[in-house]
């Protein structure tokens, strides 16, 4: 979608300028292509060449036009090319933002083991104080009745 967000602008300003539209040209219309180009991105097709509708869309929309510009035949003519350009720069864009959020996940999954590790040290600390604890994390089991009379033991003498 990154490659086509770029793409539909560009080739639109292109055919607008060799078109003698060149005055035309705003804030506002760039502000419109923008727009158009990003939500028709997401939404075009996954076919080779769709984007040139989106294009032809995108001038006859802005520049209040009809039909086919007549440059248009530039852009069909490199188009096999920029189609393959744009499916590069979308690959690699989806791929950095998944290796961002699998790092990001990771810091996220190593501190949440960090905060239960610090958790239970804490709970660790408060149940050793306690003599016969037998509570979760104590320590309990067979051989807890032992190192209680042993406790005990060491505190009456």
């Amino acid at each position: 979608m990154d490659g086509g967000a770029l793409y539909f602008p560009v080739a639109t300003v292109f055919l607008a300028v060799t078109a003698g539209l060149a005055d035309q040209l705003s804030v506002a219309s760039y502000a419109m292509l923008l727009l158009i180009a990003t939500l028709g991105s997401a939404g075009a097709a996954p076919v080779p060449s769709a984007g040139l509708v989106l294009i032809v869309t995108a001038y006859n929309t802005v520049f209040s036009a009809s039909g086919i510009p007549p440059t248009f035949s530039f852009l069909l003519a490199v188009d096999w090319l920029l189609d393959r350009l744009r499916t590069t720069l979308n690959v690699t864009g989806d791929a950095a933002v998944a290796r961002l959020v699998a790092h990001y996940e990771a810091a996220e999954a190593a501190s949440a083991r960090e905060r239960r590790a610090r958790c239970g040290r804490e709970l660790g600390g408060m149940e050793a104080g306690r003599i016969g604890g037998g509570g979760a994390g104590s320590g309990g089991g067979p051989l807890a009745p032992a190192r209680d009379q042993e406790a005990r033991s060491d505190l009456e003498s």
